[in-house]
């Protein structure tokens, strides 16, 4: 249901209810798939009957959970660029479905269907951007159309492009965590100025050419040069991480989230390199980029739309911080190999997730979303 609200006072948007925003719908859905796509792959894949069960789930990972998220995140977050309220009603809604059908796709194999959701967003992002006159951002657009060939691509098995699916992915969120992270770091420190001072924005460009330079090394078969690229990639980020206002996230659950959740950014190209380079399975550390980085990071995210809204600023939802901890724990049992309970702790840990979002879904829409008043 939507609804125009009676009291758009300059701190709710005009639209309300569960399609009052994308990310009333679309995170809710990242995480039920998050339990969902881990379930079937862990317990019902072969009596699902998928045809190669490990593809399915990769492509469910990035593909289903990742853009699900992506899809809640940037038409909410575009009223930033805009000047506009998040589009609501039936654009969200064409959203949800074409999700939907996607995930449908990928399980028959119909690779067609793969592209829909994010060529929606693209339309979504640019139609907004167009009627306000002002927000274009093509990186997105340009974002969504790769990652929509690449999700079609993966469902029809043409070549394996996971890598360089994963590596997009990844400089997305060094894109958009590695800006986000330190602002909300930064205004949580008393008397500091709103903009990126702790940053060491550079450093993320770096990180960004070298995913750029590794992919194409990694299709080519170049496995140690691609392994050092990354090395550079994740180093570049890691120290990016330490120069932020770290000490902000020890005082507040919501930041400690957001900080734990982008070091797994770092660690999971370190350890992607380190494979390479060794020659070992790079299983372990693409998970702690999927389950660690992506997952941590949609849900630190993700959490900050649906926190209680205080004088002094937002603060976590009971439950937010244990379901977040039952993830980052499921990251380390997954790489050490005890898949069942670590598909078990991340199912859990989701489920509560999922249940944290339930008061978040009715009433006006906050605005802004994704940030709460300043910190005195």
């Amino acid at each position: 249901m939507i609804a125009t609200s009676r009291t758009d006072t300059g701190t709710t948007w005009p639209a309300s209810g569960m399609l009052g925003a994308p990310y009333r719908v679309m995170f809710p859905l990242a995480a039920i798939w998050a339990v969902a796509s881990v379930w079937l792959w862990q317990w019902g894949g072969a009596r699902f009957g998928l045809s190669d069960p490990v593809r399915w789930h990769a492509h469910e990972m990035l593909f289903g959970l990742g853009g699900a998220a992506l899809m809640g995140y940037l038409p909410t977050a575009s009223a930033s660029w805009t000047g506009r309220a998040p589009v609501c009603g039936w654009r969200v809604m064409g959203l949800a479905v074409c999700w939907g059908a996607a995930r449908l796709g990928a399980i028959a194999g119909l690779g067609a269907l793969a592209p829909l959701p994010f060529l929606w967003l693209a339309w979504l992002l640019w139609s907004e951007a167009r009627i306000a006159g002002r927000g274009q951002k093509p990186g997105f657009l340009a974002f969504c159309i790769v990652a929509g060939g690449f999700s079609a691509l993966v469902v029809e098995g043409v070549f394996p492009v996971l890598p360089g699916a994963t590596l997009l992915f990844a400089g997305l969120f060094i894109a958009v965590g590695g800006r986000m992270v330190p602002a909300f770091l930064n205004r949580a420190v008393p008397g500091a100025d709103q903009g990126l001072r702790a940053d060491r924005a550079w450093l993320g460009w770096v990180g960004l050419c070298s995913l750029v330079t590794a992919a194409p090394v990694l299709a080519l078969g170049w496995d140690r040069a691609g392994g050092v690229v990354l090395a550079v990639a994740g180093l570049t980020q890691l120290v990016r991480w330490l120069c932020w206002p770290l000490a902000s996230a020890c005082c507040e659950g919501l930041l400690t989230m957001l900080a734990l959740g982008y070091l797994w950014l770092p660690l999971g190209l370190v350890a992607w390199a380190v494979a390479l380079a060794f020659g070992a399975s790079s299983t372990p550390a693409l998970h702690l980029l999927l389950m660690g980085g992506m997952g941590g990071l949609v849900m630190a995210v993700s959490a900050r739309a649906f926190a209680r809204r205080t004088s002094i600023g937002l603060r976590a939802r009971n439950g937010q911080i244990v379901a977040f901890s039952f993830v980052w724990v499921s990251v380390w049992l997954r790489v050490a190999e005890v898949l069942p309970e670590a598909a078990a702790l991340w199912s859990t840990g989701w489920g509560l997730f999922l249940l944290t979002m339930l008061p978040g879904l009715r009433g006006p829409v906050p605005r802004p979303v994704f940030s709460g008043a300043r910190q005195p």
